[in-house]
């Protein structure tokens, strides 16, 4: 169709054709962006990759970043974009979920390192949403594919951005999200490893396939981020002061439950992140015992200890935050008492999980 708008300007009206808000409520959002865009002009150079037809409305001209991202709201709906978050692919709202809302996340970080553990975020999210298509059954390849892809990913780009803050300096951030992106892949592949354990006794061979051949990725994945992540903490373990190391022990202590609680804790938690937790446990013992001594290869230990402390619990947590899908596989929460009794669920007869981001 030929036409003489310019082009953003007539992408923005086939959107808004297609779409109903009040008369109120667009009066009301009009004039809330017109007065916020007025202090807050920015320039959009990048696009989100996944996301180029929608975001390319953007690209020629200067717009305002706090107040486009509102006006995408405002067109879109808050409730469908929110909504979205929840989405697997195969349902409608997916598109929106991964043209929209997560480059918008993106978009609205303005740091390196906000982008990037919003890319370790998107990442984790992507082997999520394979997990609980497997655990339904619904994971095939193609799908598993480009689940995959996405991952592989975002995970590069969250290396990339760690790798520009390593080069300005900035050691520390680079280290943490490199701790952070492998504490989830290390739990993911835990998962994984369940969960393709689960199909294989269930003879879901179709969905099996697939997981087994994301589990790969991912630990193909693990094992680079690991390298990196100990190359660089090396580097800082060198450099590292008695204070440091203290201090990175504190910090570490307040997440890792005292020793003399722990059975109680192992107790409550499946056996996949007890695991994690009780080698988080030993690792900080370590960590203070070291602390106890003047020498500097013991205070380069301490921080060594406190760090694989820190990594075994961030572990351990990520596991507990998909409890869901341990109950569905019949992995979940075990007592002592009940572990000789408990097993696991008929497949034929759960319920899979329901979907989550």
């Amino acid at each position: 169709m030929q036409t003489n708008e310019p082009q953003h300007e007539y992408s923005l009206r086939e959107l808004r054709s297609r779409l109903v808000l009040s008369d109120e409520t667009r009066a009301r959002m009009r004039a809330h962006l017109s007065a916020y865009a007025d202090f807050h002009a920015v320039a959009f150079k990048t696009t989100p990759k996944g996301a180029a037809d929608f975001w390319s409305i953007f690209r020629t001209q200067r717009w305002h970043a706090p107040g486009a991202a509102l006006l995408i709201i405002a067109l879109m709906g808050a409730g469908t974009t929110y909504a979205s978050g929840k989405s697997l692919p195969g349902d409608a709202l997916y598109m929106v979920k991964i043209n929209v809302a997560e480059p918008l996340s993106l978009t609205l970080s303005p740091t390196v390192e906000g982008r990037a553990n919003v890319h370790v975020k998107l990442a984790e999210r992507r082997l999520t949403e394979a997990t609980k298509l497997a655990v339904g059954k619904q994971l095939d390849s193609s799908t598993g594919d480009f689940l995959e892809r996405e991952f592989s990913t975002h995970v590069d780009k969250s290396l990339a951005a760690a790798d520009t803050l390593e080069a300005k300096g900035n050691t520390e951030a680079s280290l943490d999200i490199r701790t952070t992106l492998e504490a989830k892949l290390v739990a993911h592949a835990d998962i994984l490893d369940l969960v393709e354990d689960h199909l294989g006794e269930s003879g879901s061979e179709l969905a099996r396939a697939p997981t087994q051949h994301l589990l790969e990725a991912v630990k193909l994945r693990q094992e680079v981020v690991s390298e990196t992540r100990v190359a660089l903490e090396k580097n800082l373990e060198n450099s590292a002061t008695p204070a440091m190391a203290l201090a990175l022990v504190t910090k570490t202590d307040a997440a890792v439950p005292e020793v003399n609680t722990l059975a109680q804790a192992e107790a409550l938690l499946p056996a996949s992140a007890a695991e994690h937790m009780s080698e988080a446990a030993d690792a900080l013992t370590e960590a203070k015992e070291s602390l106890e001594s003047t020498d500097p290869a013991e205070t380069k230990k301490a921080f060594r200890k406190a760090r694989e402390a820190e990594l075994k619990t961030e572990v351990a947590n990520v596991i507990l935050e998909n409890q869901d899908v341990l109950d569905a596989i019949g992995q979940g929460t075990t007592t002592p008492e009940t572990t000789a009794t408990t097993t696991p669920a008929d497949p034929a007869t759960s319920t899979p999980p329901a979907s989550q981001p």
